[in-house]
């Protein structure tokens, strides 16, 4: 009997199970878009006019010097939507921002908010009498400081979207909120090991290179993509390498949150390069890529010149004139589940 108690009495070898994997999370999601929020009176800015509201990106701001007396901001659904919460995020909240608000819901009033406070991040939510809308105006009469500038808006209510983790890619929470996308086509299925990057300050100033970005792949244009390395953040080099596991993609799509050192301006990349376990670069026009970007400065500086195997010419695009992707769904935002107070938005990578 002693063989079989010794046995018995023997340590448990650690479970070999595989990892768990992190359940799905629910998310709400912003009805007030670029399509259906505008604002009432008439205003443009040079900056990019009211639909700075909307666009994800707290870099850009709506607002009007000198203040009229009142803002309007409205927002048409094509058909009627569960609104509950008004989110704004200020340009300053003591010098910059909508003091008082009025909410009107089919014309009919659902709440009047005065000497509204904001967080540490300069965000503001208001929430109203839940109910289903076909219209929903906002009119800011009061404001802290000369001008109820605003760098994000938002509306939320019933609508969710449930996501699984692959879906909401690590990082989604960039910096800067819009982010500049510069997709290479290799033309094929290739096995990749290591990119390099030639930044702005290759050939220019170092003030150029850019501060935070990351290179995503996938096999399909529309994705899912999925990070060949992680959010690099703070470089100031004008030429970076990044080596990974091996990875059989056929679309790079370099994700840029923060393009010059001291903002995110316009983007810069005078090389793009993918190399296999060879060392050879695939990322070359001559051996079958080619490239399209959210934005385009000018025909001297088109994404092609990215991948054209020289050093004298770049891509270059600026925030102010992102566009999605052709082929993919422009991005929406949604709000982090269970943070009801500083809310980051969060854009899932399509």
């Amino acid at each position: 009997m002693l063989p079989v108690l010794a046995f018995l009495f023997l340590p448990l070898l650690p479970s070999s199970a595989p990892p768990k994997t992190p359940a799905a999370r629910t998310y709400l999601v912003n009805l007030a878009v670029p399509e259906n929020t505008r604002s009432m009176d008439g205003i443009r800015l040079k900056t990019g006019g009211p639909k700075t509201l909307t666009d994800g990106d707290p870099a850009t701001i709506w607002r009007k010097l000198p203040f009229p007396g009142e803002f309007v901001i409205l927002t048409r659904f094509p058909e009627p939507k569960l609104v509950e919460w008004v989110w704004i995020r200020a340009e300053e909240p003591s010098t910059s921002a909508p003091r008082s608000i009025e909410v009107l819901a089919d014309g009919a009033r659902a709440g009047t908010f005065r000497n509204i406070s904001y967080d540490e991040h300069g965000i503001a939510l208001l929430r109203i009498p839940p109910g289903k809308v076909r219209e929903l105006e906002v009119r800011i009469f009061a404001s802290y400081g000369p001008s109820p500038g605003i760098r994000d808006y938002g509306l939320f209510g019933e609508e969710k979207k449930t996501l699984t983790p692959d879906r909401v890619a690590r990082g989604a929470e960039a910096p800067g909120g819009k982010i500049h996308m510069l997709l290479v086509d290799l033309g094929a299925p290739r096995t990749l090991e290591k990119i390099v990057i030639k930044h702005g300050g290759f050939r220019e100033i170092p003030e150029y290179n850019t501060s935070v970005f990351r290179v995503t792949g996938s096999m399909e244009k529309k994705g899912p993509y999925t990070p060949l390395f992680d959010w690099v953040r703070g470089n100031r080099k004008k030429i970076t390498r990044h080596s990974f596991p091996p990875r059989k993609v056929r679309f790079l799509r370099l994700e840029i949150s923060k393009a010059e050192q001291e903002g995110n301006g316009a983007a810069r990349i005078y090389a793009i390069e993918a190399y296999d376990a060879s060392g050879h670069n695939v990322a070359l026009a001559s051996k079958g890529a080619r490239a399209w970007a959210t934005s385009t400065t000018n025909r001297r500086e088109l994404p092609r010149f990215a991948v054209d195997g020289r050093d004298d010419t770049k891509w270059c695009g600026r925030v102010e004139t992102i566009r999605p992707l052709p082929g993919m769904a422009a991005i929406r935002f949604l709000l982090l589940p269970g943070r009801i107070g500083s809310l980051p938005l969060v854009s899932p990578l399509q």
